[in-house]
């Protein structure tokens, strides 16, 4: 192996490929992260390396969405969190999991899932602010008034005082 690597590994192959990684000397289980690519489509991405840093594997894998796959916290026991998080954010299945509990989310919602719906800014509570048309009083704007002591030369065209 080269000091960095990266692999693209089928979902079937994904446990088989980490528990060699893990014989070969990369036993630093350093992150999972997914993503939604769209049109049914999760990535998900693992780096592992040896505990000196001398070689280090960048490994990802395509599944469905509906489609579970082989959960690597029997192999690395910090996958199971990152597992759990992705479960709750991106709804990915993970096969096998010793504590599949929601970490996040209670609910079948995935909010980092490309078909989730975003609430919309209308039904949004803006601290501080109206909403158009709700506020109080008028809409026009005042000419803002000179402050006390300064010269009116000093200021700009657009600040100076008519």
């Amino acid at each position: 192996m080269t000091d960095s690597e990266r692999c693209e590994v089928p979902p079937d192959a994904w446990f088989a490929t980490h528990e060699e990684l893990k014989i070969s000397g990369q036993t630093f289980f350093d992150l999972l992260v997914a993503t939604d690519l769209g049109h049914g489509q999760l990535e998900i991405v693992t780096h592992v390396m040896a505990p000196d840093a001398s070689q280090r594997v960048l490994t990802r894998t395509t599944v469905r969405a509906d489609e579970p796959i082989r959960s690597l916290a029997q192999i690395y026991l910090a996958a199971g969190w990152h597992e759990r998080e992705a479960h709750d954010l991106l709804g990915i299945s993970f096969n096998e999991h010793p504590d599949p509990r929601a970490l996040i989310f209670d609910g079948a919602q995935h909010p980092l899932r490309r078909e989730e719906p975003l609430t919309p800014r209308i039904d949004t509570a803006w601290p501080g602010t109206y909403e158009p048309g709700a506020q109080p009083g008028t809409t026009r704007r005042k000419r803002p008034k000179p402050v006390p002591g300064v010269n009116p030369e000093w200021l700009s065209d657009t600040q100076a005082p008519k």
